[in-house]
């Protein structure tokens, strides 16, 4: 699809910066102390030793992903002491959550992601819930965002097939949502 005033990524992306420029003028969100978080019970949450390994950064940012969304973010996983296929995964260092909001597309959640300042950003659109990874981990001098789609493809001979996660680079289309 071209870019155009009338292409439905153009409107969404627009529509998804007004938002958060608003979100920007309105609330200044620079972050001191827990309580500005409002979307993320943070007593619970670091009272349960699972959870007090989660970055405070990862959670701010989150929590501002929530507010100008309107809608109640759905975690699939955060903080994780296995499960993950990749040994150094970032939930392992409480950096990371997987994650979707209702009544939004893929596109809108990258964009949103991606305007909150979150250093790695995943998009899995065949989940059971099409959603996103997304992180905080630190970037090298120079370094850029870190990004990446998810797919699953069939591997092995018939009979002893099974499915396998592959990454791949985004699609023009997540990658014009950057520009």
């Amino acid at each position: 699809m071209e870019p155009s005033s009338t292409c439905g990524w153009r409107r969404m992306a627009t529509s998804v910066e007004k938002r958060f420029a608003n979100y920007m003028v309105s609330c200044c969100p620079v972050y001191s102390s827990l309580e500005q978080v409002r979307h993320f019970d943070f007593v619970a949450e670091l009272n349960d030793p699972q959870r007090q390994h989660m970055s405070l950064e990862l959670m701010w940012k989150a929590d501002v992903v929530r507010d100008i969304a309107g809608v109640p973010m759905i975690i699939h996983s955060a903080y994780a002491i296995s499960g993950h296929s990749n040994p150094n995964s970032t939930h392992y260092r409480g950096l990371a959550l997987d994650w979707h909001l209702k009544y939004h597309t893929l596109e809108e959640m990258f964009r949103l992601a991606y305007l909150v300042g979150f250093t790695g950003i995943g998009v899995y659109p065949e989940w059971n819930n099409p959603g996103l990874h997304t992180d905080v981990r630190q970037l090298l001098p120079g370094q850029s965002i870190a990004t990446w789609e998810a797919h699953y493809k069939w591997i092995g001979e018939e009979g002893r097939r099974k499915k396998v996660q592959v990454y791949e680079a985004l699609s023009d289309k997540y990658r014009r949502l950057m520009g």
